[in-house]
């Protein structure tokens, strides 16, 4: 084994026990004493004593002159590496089935940004939190999707005369079902086709969408990985964390700059 692989092996061996973890998230928030930590851990000072040798062999903690110890810098950045590894492990059977390859590597690198998010298995659910927060919203709306709520459409048009604005990502050739189309009401049809004359409502088309984003200023409705064949089942994640939202942000944002300008509208 290279020194390299083997400095590796020596660290997540460290890491793998469960009261050395839990040693480093509480030193990450906060230097702490021996005495302190036992404490906290229900440990005795003699076992956390060893723990925080152990991590300090490995260079992750270090103790000051005052008998605090602290996690150094290569520790906070292993534990926020790891926030990754923690999310996935969480759901292994989920990213099993879900793609998350084909997505730019600058947020594959930050999925532990979704650590405190919700996992929704019921998309029943996803389809309901995604008309709450069509009611709720007072500033935007984005949505990057290929399928809407029944009546969507109803609720989008009473928030556009909210004065909400409205973005959506589609893909190129993408268009309402006709059954949704013919039920949508007339006054909802005028709505929308007014407020998109006036800015409210924007769409941009790209060849395939990756990611299934619904989300307004104030949470995230749903976000879902397509199935590896490229299909939705739109069973993902929600949440009002700022963290869970800066990043699916970050992603709308990406993709919405490479999309190009719809032309067309099939509610015309």
């Amino acid at each position: 084994m290279s020194g390299k692989m083997e400095n590796l092996c020596d660290i997540l061996f460290e890491l793998s026990n469960e009261d050395r973890l839990d040693i480093m998230l509480m030193l990450v928030e906060e230097p702490s004493n021996l005495t302190t930590l036992s404490k906290k851990l229900d440990l005795t000072t003699q076992e956390t004593s060893r723990h925080v040798f152990r991590l300090t062999e490995v260079n992750l903690t270090r103790k000051d002159p005052e008998g605090l110890i602290h996690v150094n810098p290569v520790g906070k950045l292993l534990l926020t590496q790891m926030r990754d590894m923690e999310l996935v492990s969480r759901h292994l059977e989920y990213f099993n089935l879900h793609r998350t390859d084909h997505l730019p590597l600058e947020f594959t690198s930050r999925l532990g940004e979704l650590t405190n998010a919700t996992y929704i298995d019921d998309v029943m659910v996803v389809l309901h939190n995604m008309e709450n927060v069509i009611e709720e919203a007072e500033e935007y709306i984005w949505s990057m999707t290929d399928q809407y709520p029944s009546n969507a459409y109803s609720l989008l048009a009473e928030a556009l005369e909210r004065g909400v604005v409205f973005k959506a990502i589609e893909r190129e050739g993408y268009s309402a079902p006709p059954q949704i189309l013919e039920a949508i009401p007339e006054d909802v049809r005028e709505t929308i086709i007014r407020r998109r004359s006036k800015g409210f409502v924007v769409d941009r088309l790209i060849p395939d969408v990756d990611i299934h984003i619904f989300m307004t200023e104030k949470e995230v409705a749903s976000v879902a990985f397509p199935l590896h064949n490229g299909r939705f089942d739109y069973l993902g994640f929600t949440s009002k964390d700022p963290q869970v939202h800066n990043w699916c942000h970050d992603v709308y944002e990406h993709y919405w700059e490479t999309a190009k300008p719809r032309t067309e509208f099939f509610i015309t």
